[in-house]
């Protein structure tokens, strides 16, 4: 557990409050998460091709090759991990959808939808050299503001973090586990 070492030494019993109301507490997130698909994620097999120079990856939703960067890797394994193993439907997620908050513009990596095409759940992605930080739980926290889904997801293809989240506490609930689309659904 070095990395809990390293976050208790910095954050030590330190709640932060995020503008929009919600306290993340570092230390606890690392305490109580496991990190529950990264061995599912692994079982990527990526199709790639180089055009003009440039080294590409298959994007299954946008359906098409986009230059493959180390978090464009992460958003395809996650991609294929939901898909595949979690048998959330293709025709339900958004690549890259443009956002807009206090008139700046952002990019959620990737949003599951619910069958009726409402926003469920947030996808954060980054590279796996960059570490997920207090950071990144205020950027998915911001990309909520705008759409307000029960479920977030971070992940730099080696820590993963899901959370719920209660509109009513203001609060995140971290989970053990992904469900799979049709248990998310049904836990609304």
């Amino acid at each position: 557990m070095l990395l809990l070492r390293k976050y208790k030494k910095t954050f030590e019993n330190e709640k932060i409050r995020h503008n929009c109301g919600c306290y993340f507490n570092i230390v606890q997130i690392y305490v109580f998460l496991p990190i529950f698909f990264l061995h599912k994620m692994t079982d990527f097999t990526p199709r790639l091709q180089i055009s003009d120079g440039v080294q590409k990856i298959f994007d299954i939703v946008r359906k098409k090759f986009v230059a493959l960067t180390p978090e464009e890797l992460v958003r395809q394994q996650l991609l294929h991990f939901l898909t595949t193993h979690k048998k959330f439907p293709i025709a339900l997620l958004q690549v890259e959808t443009a956002l807009q908050y206090n008139n700046k513009n952002y990019r959620a990596d990737i949003i599951a939808n619910d069958r009726t095409g409402k926003p469920l759940m947030i996808a954060e992605c980054k590279a796996p050299e960059v570490e997920i930080s207090q950071k990144t739980f205020e950027q998915i926290a911001r990309y909520n503001l705008v759409l307000k889904v029960p479920f977030l997801l971070i992940t730099n293809g080696q820590q993963h973090f899901f959370c719920r989240f209660d509109a009513e506490k203001n609060n995140f609930c971290f989970e053990e586990e992904l469900p799979n689309y049709d248990e998310l659904i049904k836990s609304i």
